[in-house]
């Protein structure tokens, strides 16, 4: 069995995610990644949207992610880099 990384962005766990914690069985409807997401994954939590596939397994790592932002000419917050903290 391989492990792979799925992205699960915050807003979509406040907005209809069930919590989960390492040793749970999950399944969940992702995107696969490509070179158009900032954080490195191989898939993406997708509540909202259309899905390539179903992702099941059980959760070995879970971890935070920090983004720093940076402004552009037209105002907007645009996401620069992360770092990734461990959560027990």
């Amino acid at each position: 069995m391989n492990a792979i990384s799925v992205y699960y962005d915050g807003w979509q766990m406040d907005c209809c995610g069930e919590p989960f914690k390492i040793g749970d069985m999950v399944q969940w409807d992702c995107v696969k990644s490509n070179n158009d997401f900032l954080v490195q994954a191989d898939y993406y939590y997708e509540a909202h949207d259309d899905t390539d596939l179903v992702i099941a397994g059980k959760v070995i790592e879970i971890y935070g992610i920090k983004c720093q932002y940076e402004k552009r000419d037209n105002g907007v917050l645009y996401p620069i880099s992360y770092h990734k903290t461990p959560i027990p």
